[in-house]
């Protein structure tokens, strides 16, 4: 429930400053679907390349889709890219707000609770991966490590974006 609560207020406060933002170049902008970083994740992420820039930023939130332990989190990162033409090496840094849950303690979180407990928690990950921009779309993978409470966490990534 925090979640949502957390989303719903992420959303009413980004999308009325997108609206106001008039928009040079739309293929700047990209909605990535995501498959990993930290726990398995699916995500949907926003993401904007500076047009005379090789650096940018990127929204994201994600979710485990797992009865027996769920995770889910909003982020905000930043990135640049080194390369040319269309293949870059990606370079970045995340902030993320996590919430992570085991509803029962005989559950035993098909195997992940090795990676979290129970957690409401803000906790950063850099980003080191390939980027790759074609016609309508963008391709990334990339190993994504973070450190939270004490603990190393791995994390890798593939994504396929689509040009908006």
């Amino acid at each position: 429930m925090k979640f949502l609560i957390i989303l719903i207020s992420f959303s009413i406060i980004l999308f009325p400053v997108f609206s106001q933002v008039k928009i040079e170049n739309p293929k700047y902008n990209i909605l990535s679907f995501q498959i990993g970083k930290q726990g398995l994740l699916f995500n949907i992420s926003y993401d904007h390349k500076f047009q005379h820039n090789n650096w940018g930023y990127k929204l994201e939130t994600g979710a485990n889709l797992f009865k027996g332990f769920q995770v889910n989190t909003v982020s905000i990162g930043s990135y640049i890219l080194k390369g040319e033409k269309n293949n870059f090496l990606e370079l970045g840094l995340d902030i993320n707000y996590l919430y992570s849950y085991i509803p029962q303690d005989d559950v035993s979180g098909d195997g992940l609770t090795f990676f979290y407990d129970n957690y409401n928690t803000l906790y950063s990950n850099l980003n080191f991966g390939f980027r790759k921009y074609y016609k309508s779309g963008m391709f990334r993978l990339g190993f994504a490590p973070g450190y939270l409470r004490d603990r190393f966490l791995y994390g890798g990534y593939v994504s396929l974006g689509f040009k908006l």
